[in-house]
């Protein structure tokens, strides 16, 4: 394997693990606002108050 093919496989891991860092802390941000009866919009800004809900959702999310 030559070390261009290295290179690229480190910084393809590194987008990855980027990238479910961003998903992982959007959904917990999701989830804590559910818990305390928070609505969010799509730029997670709150545009409501309900009451507290389990978050299933997020929850089954989080664990794919």
């Amino acid at each position: 394997m030559s070390q261009r093919n290295i290179l690229l496989k480190i910084v393809a891991g590194i987008a990855i693990a980027c990238l479910g860092v961003v998903i992982i802390g959007f959904l917990e941000i999701r989830r804590i606002g559910a818990q305390d009866g928070a609505v969010f919009d799509m730029e997670n800004v709150v545009v409501g108050i309900t009451d507290p809900v389990t978050p299933v959702w997020q929850m089954l999310a989080l664990g794919i």
